[in-house]
């Protein structure tokens, strides 16, 4: 009998983790098509009134949901809606201290937003752990270690400015 680690990593994980992303692209592409055709619905509902910033994470749903429907990796496109629903959050925030707002569903919205949330994070780690892709921010900060553990600088790899100045610059 595979221990739970070896079968959490197994093919049918695999198809999971898939699954689930292609199922969140799907929810965003029907999202982000309510937003831009109903914004000022949706704002109705929370007591908000900004249709245009609606229109624009509409669009930003839209394209993050073909982005996941249509990569073979769709690990960066993950990456991008959990960072969307981190701007969401914080958009209902602010939206809730407003003077129009509408408490309880601003309250209701938040918890949707937060759990679908919890989905995109069980998503992007369950494809981070499939296809060992970095995020970003990830990639970033190893290539920041490297470089300062590295002798050369990595914005000057034949050490043309580190010369000693009675070398002076040479070009080679």
């Amino acid at each position: 009998m595979p221990d739970t680690l070896t079968a959490a990593r197994g093919p049918s994980s695999d198809a999971f983790a898939m699954a689930l992303a292609r199922g969140l692209g799907a929810f965003s592409i029907a999202l982000g098509l309510a937003e831009l055709l109903a914004p000022r619905r949706l704002n109705d509902a929370i007591g908000a009134d900004a249709p245009n910033l609606t229109r624009a994470y509409g669009a930003r749903e839209i394209i993050t949901g073909a982005g996941l429907l249509a990569a073979k990796d769709p690990t960066p496109w993950i990456w991008a809606r959990l960072a969307g629903d981190v701007l969401d959050l914080a958009t209902l925030a602010a939206a809730g201290r407003g003077a129009n707002s509408k408490g309880a569903s601003i309250g209701t919205a938040i918890a949707l937003v937060a759990g679908v949330t919890a989905l995109d994070l069980l998503s992007a780690q369950r494809l981070h752990n499939r296809t060992g892709t970095k995020s970003w921010f990830a990639h970033q900060r190893d290539e920041s270690l490297i470089g300062a553990l590295e002798e050369t600088d990595p914005y000057d790899p034949n050490g043309m400015l580190h010369r000693p100045p009675e070398e002076g610059l040479r070009v080679q």
